[in-house]
């Protein structure tokens, strides 16, 4: 009976996070001007800067992000905020934060892919961010 009743857990608890899967992309940013490859006149190329976006609530908690840019390239970008109010979003963070700011980095841009399972928080990461680099670079 145990064996049982833990399957149907299991499998409930499986169902509820196929359902909750979003397959779109979170939105996305360039920092350069579309065909641009040189720094506007407005962030002159050596300016290192710093912006951090708005807490932007999930339904699994809040996320927020702080960028650092040199110039039109960004040079680090950090999860000021990532959930983590049950044990299951803790180790999600974990493993999405670092992964998401790899993302960030190669990408050089918000356009970054979702980490598998964690969607939401992907999505929050991806709009904090953008705000971030919308005050680096109006």
């Amino acid at each position: 009976m145990k064996r049982a009743a833990a399957a149907i857990v299991f499998t409930i608890a499986g169902l509820v996070i196929l359902l909750g899967f979003k397959t779109g992309r979170p939105p996305t940013a360039n920092l350069a001007s579309p065909g641009s490859t040189t720094a506007g006149p407005d962030v002159p190329t050596g300016t290192t800067r710093t912006a951090t976006g708005p807490v932007v609530q999930t339904p699994f908690g809040a996320v927020q992000v702080q960028v650092i840019s040199h110039g039109r390239h960004i040079t680090n970008v950090t999860a000021v905020r990532l959930p983590n109010d049950t044990g299951y979003s803790q180790i999600l963070s974990q493993t999405a934060g670092p992964q998401l700011r790899r993302e960030v980095l190669a990408a050089q841009s918000a356009h970054i892919d979702a980490v598998s399972g964690a969607t939401y928080t992907s999505d929050g990461y991806a709009r904090s961010l953008q705000s971030a680099l919308d005050q680096l670079h109006p």
